[in-house]
This record gives C-alpha cells, sequence and structure tokens, in this order.
C-alpha cells in the first residue's frame, strides 16, 4: 500500500496539448510528487523543464504512459504530437 504524508493534498488537471508547449505545471517548492498521463490513445507526448521543450529532445511519454517524478520542484512543460492531446497531471503537496 502506498502512503502519502499527513497533511498532504493532491491536485489532479486535466490539460488539453498541441503542438506548441505549454506549461502543464508551475513549479512549486510544496511539491512531493509529480505524475504525468498521456491519456491519448494514439499521440504522444514531450515533457520538459522549459518552454523549449521539443518532440526530439524532450522525455518522451507515449500514448497511455505514465511517468512520476519524486523531488522535482520546478515547472513542467509538454507539446504533443498532434492537436488536443489530453494530459492529466496529479501533484502532491
Amino acid at each position: 500500500m502506498a502512503s502519502q504524508n499527513v497533511g498532504s493534498t493532491c491536485v489532479n488537471t486535466a490539460v488539453s496539448v498541441g503542438g506548441t508547449a505549454v506549461v502543464l505545471v508551475d513549479g512549486s517548492s510544496n511539491r512531493e510528487s509529480l505524475t504525468v498521463h498521456n491519456a491519448h490513445a494514439t499521440q504522444s507526448l514531450s515533457i520538459g523543464g522549459t518552454a523549449a521543450v521539443t518532440l526530439a529532445d524532450g522525455l518522451r511519454i507515449v500514448a497511455g504512459g505514465t511517468f512520476t517524478f519524486s523531488d522535482y520542484v520546478g515547472p513542467l512543460w509538454g507539446i504533443a504530437s498532434g492537436a488536443a492531446t489530453d494530459v492529466r497531471v496529479m501533484e502532491v503537496l
């Protein structure tokens, strides 16, 4: 069973991502963990720490894939291989 620190808050966000990089989540010094899920059926998502992220140099999350960060407090940006890519973000503060 996974545990969570007492007093933690879980914030869930849906973001529509296309071919231009967008902020998936702002930076937070209170963040304990961050999970990003690419909920699109066919399109890929690339994530990175700046607006300069591209499909070629970002961390690729395939369709249906999920990635979790621990101890990352900076902003997270995303860019997708197509329009209206459904991305879900869960941030534990």
